[in-house]
């Protein structure tokens, strides 16, 4: 379902939830809800109007997927399953083709959501030194060509892949992340979270980082240590999201 992104099984499987411990169908959509509010996640960064996420009435923040994903991650049971299910960058299912040559290539694993005017990311990367980092990167209603924003967005994996808390460098690669954008009104919200070391064996060497010369994003990847941060520098959304104070 995450590999290639079908939307169906999303919608099936909580339509699905919903027949089989509530009254009907519609009531996954309250399941899924109530498991957000057991996880301590703020009622107002997710409105679920769907299984899928296609509908335009369903929001999200950058905040609410990042404490999702560390909610998985941080749970033995499902941090396995979790990880196996995601894109592998520049390997297998809808990121095969994306970061390849990149410090994020065989390390980023992500889901991706695209819709009309709407570029989406999230998910897991280690950093250079191993560090896992739970991340989201939202885009919406830009008036920049989508190409331009998916490269944005895979910049900004890049420089998380590439960051290292031992050098001077590694600060740097993550800075380029923030700035004004090249052309249009390119404003991806991002939000990160670092999950703690864990026991790996040495990287290899990577074939290549993130291109130094690339348009930068205006919102700002923060640095792991800082932890999530919720659309930053969005100020030119559509009106569903501005009234709300949400991303898709």
């Amino acid at each position: 379902m995450l590999k290639e992104s079908r939307n169906l099984y999303a919608e099936s499987l909580v339509r699905h939830l919903g027949l089989a411990t509530g009254p009907g169908a519609h009531a996954g959509r309250s399941l899924v809800v109530d498991a957000l509010a057991g996880w301590g996640v703020d009622e107002r960064g997710a409105v679920v109007a769907d299984g899928s996420g296609l509908s335009r009435h369903t929001y999200l923040t950058a905040r609410a997927l990042v404490e999702v994903l560390a909610r998985m991650y941080r749970d033995p049971y499902h941090r396995g399953p979790m990880l196996a299910a995601l894109p592998v960058a520049g390997r297998d299912g809808t990121l095969r083709r994306r970061l390849i040559g990149t410090a994020a290539e065989g390390v980023a694993r992500a889901k991706t959501g695209s819709m009309r005017r709407v570029r989406a990311l999230a998910g897991y990367v280690d950093t250079a030194d191993g560090e896992p980092v739970a991340l989201a990167i939202l885009a919406n209603n830009f008036s920049a060509p989508a190409a331009e924003v998916t490269r944005v967005i895979d910049e900004a994996v890049a420089a998380l892949a590439g960051f290292s808390r031992g050098t001077l460098a590694g600060g740097e690669r993550a800075r380029r992340a923030a700035g004004s954008p090249a052309r249009g009104r390119l404003l991806p919200r991002i939000g990160t979270r670092a999950l703690g070391n864990r026991e790996r064996a040495p990287r290899r060497p990577r074939r290549g980082t993130a291109r130094p010369g690339a348009p930068r994003s205006a919102a700002s990847a923060q640095r792991p240590s800082v932890g999530p941060a919720d659309c930053h520098g969005a100020r030119n959304q559509g009106p569903a999201a501005a009234d709300a104070g949400r991303c898709r």
